[in-house]
């Protein structure tokens, strides 16, 4: 009946040990999540930028090519 006692005892600890290892890599997976989403919008913000640099040259490419013709 004790060994059986120590058993539950030894079970416990180790249930609570992966309760915490668990409990642990879930907040490392929230955080992880929060730097993605992080990235994700300023992925989104450099695109946007670029987009906006990009339409800028090329309305310079049409202007300079009207420039040319006359």
């Amino acid at each position: 009946m004790e060994d059986r006692v120590e058993q539950a005892k030894i079970d416990d600890v180790k249930f609570l040990a992966l309760t915490a290892k668990l409990t642990a890599r879930d907040e490392e997976c929230e955080e992880a999540k929060f730097q993605l989403e992080k990235a994700e919008k300023v992925r989104v913000e450099l695109l946007r930028v670029l987009q906006e640099r990009n339409a800028e040259l090329e309305k310079l490419r049409q202007e300079t090519k009207e420039c040319h013709h006359t």
